[in-house]
């Protein structure tokens, strides 16, 4: 089955529809969009497929989704840049630099902060989805953390 590919795509950036396109008649796509920004101005704004599994709701312009882990690259980039320019050390408490940080008990490394793990609260579940130790006990300040469970954090956004 064919899925129509909506919208415009510059045709400097035609291998990167290509492979758009590929995703869905590969099957590893349901529904997506995907823009991209060049020199300041717009070179791809395409979208196809669907919002739900029964194929009932298509993929519009303006579909609102919920995206997770966009962020990191640029985080981990701009530590990296600091980090090469003598700002950071990667073992030292980010409190030391973010002094609201050590709020509640927090006492992480740079280094930790990237691990994609939060310190488990105590009495939460490491199977829900928990993105707040407000209603968990809090370690000992500068205690390493005896279980861990990921970071489900996210946030929604429309597509464009």
């Amino acid at each position: 089955m064919t899925t129509e590919i909506h919208g415009f795509c510059d045709p400097r950036f035609q291998p990167l529809k290509d492979v758009f396109r590929a995703n869905f008649e590969d099957g590893l796509e349901l529904g997506a969009s995907l823009a991209v920004t060049h020199m300041g101005r717009p070179v791809v704004d395409l979208w196809a497929g669907w919002v739900d599994r029964k194929r009932t709701r298509p993929w519009e312009k303006d579909t609102i989704v919920c995206v997770f882990s966009t962020t990191k690259i640029m985080a981990i980039i701009e530590t990296l840049m600091v980090l090469d320019r003598g700002l950071i050390e990667l073992d030292a408490p980010v409190a030391h630099y973010w002094p609201e940080f050590a709020q509640g008990g927090r006492a992480r490394s740079p280094s930790a902060t990237r691990s994609h793990t939060r310190p488990a609260c105590q009495g939460s579940s490491t199977r829900r989805r928990s993105t707040s130790c407000s209603t968990g006990k809090p370690s000992p300040p500068g205690s390493p953390p005896s279980r861990t469970g990921s970071m489900a954090s996210g946030s929604c956004a429309t597509t464009r």
